[in-house]
């Protein structure tokens, strides 16, 4: 091989993979592991923490293609337990992989096994963290919220705030994937626990055309006029870890004091 020449796929993969063999035989032969080694048994099979965080890295990067591809490979050859997690946020490889969006990857771990109704510490389904990861992409792959459909998951489970899938695609203006969870069953009726509607997150975002499809029979409208911040939606109820700040559907105009 010239200098500075790639390695060919097969033989990068192949280099990889023995790399983590190595690495693995390294840390199982380590005297002060030898008690963890009995407590990481998942099936049939042990694997350290070392070399699981890196494979759901990974798999969190799988929306490249040649990710997905090493996940599967390097899965493959250690026989890895799609289900299995180490981190206290209870992300096992299959969620990684969902929150990656591959449709490749995520696939061929629901045949090795993958649970649908696993979620992580915060309450999120792979469904959660497949529309979180797609919905509003410019490359969409709503196939890939078919297949967990079809595979099982529930279109209205809720995390640990009472979000749905559908509060998450009405974060994002997405249509089109709003249509997809409805059309599978999803409700927009249902509150996160402090009572917001997908429709409230979707119009007080401005994103007119998601809250339409969003829209529900209200109890009550006592004291709410056409163009005010809708009732229930005040600073701080939706998720400031993903960014998703409350503004007001009235120009120049915000929900939260700075």
């Amino acid at each position: 091989m010239k200098k500075g020449e790639q390695l060919p796929w097969n033989s990068r993969t192949a280099w990889t993979v023995f790399l983590l063999t190595l690495t693995l035989l390294w840390i199982m032969s380590s005297p002060r592991n030898k008690n963890r080694r009995k407590e990481k048994k998942e099936g049939n099979i042990k694997v350290e923490d070392q070399m699981i965080f890196s494979l759901f890295d990974l798999a969190k990067a799988s929306y490249v293609k040649a990710n997905a591809l090493e996940v599967m490979d390097i899965v493959d050859v250690l026989h890895v337990d799609p289900n299995y997690s180490v981190s206290d946020d209870k992300m096992t490889l299959f969620l990684c992989a969902c929150l990656g969006g591959n449709t490749c990857l995520v696939s061929y771990l629901l045949k090795r096994g993958a649970d649908v109704k696993r979620r992580n510490a915060h309450g999120d389904t792979c469904l959660h963290l497949v529309v979180f990861a797609t919905s509003g992409s410019r490359h969409p792959t709503k196939r890939l919220v078919e297949i967990l459909l079809n595979s099982g998951a529930d279109a209205n489970g809720q995390n640990t705030k009472g979000d749905t899938p559908l509060h998450i695609a009405a974060m994002t203006n997405d249509p089109d994937m709003i249509q997809l969870l409805l059309l599978y069953g999803a409700n927009p009726s249902i509150s996160t626990y402090d009572g917001i509607l997908p429709i409230h997150i979707a119009a007080n975002a401005g994103y007119m055309s998601a809250a339409k499809l969003l829209m529900v029979k209200l109890e009550s409208t006592a004291g709410w006029r056409e163009g005010d911040t809708p009732p229930k939606v005040t600073i701080g109820l939706l998720s400031p870890e993903k960014a998703h700040l409350v503004m007001s559907s009235k120009p120049k105009r915000m929900a939260y004091s700075t």
